[in-house]
């Protein structure tokens, strides 16, 4: 039985004194959770990338954006 993926909608990028040291929001999350990057799938809607279906899915994750 294939397990569905984890979702992490990436809504944007953080600060780049963060993101040097820690990557972007969906490695900080996949670090955090501790889930292995291959059990996840990153869109990244503010580049314009697009959801599958959303059965596809186990669960999702939104990260925030940094304020501007």
């Amino acid at each position: 039985m294939s397990l569905r993926p984890l979702l992490i909608l990436q809504t944007g990028n953080p600060p780049k004194a963060v993101s040097a040291t820690h990557g972007g929001f969906d490695a900080m999350v996949q670090a955090q959770a501790g889930l292995a990057p291959e059990r996840t799938t990153v869109v990244k809607v503010y580049a314009g990338e697009t959801l599958a279906d959303p059965a596809t899915y186990a669960a999702a994750i939104i990260t925030a954006r940094p304020r501007t």
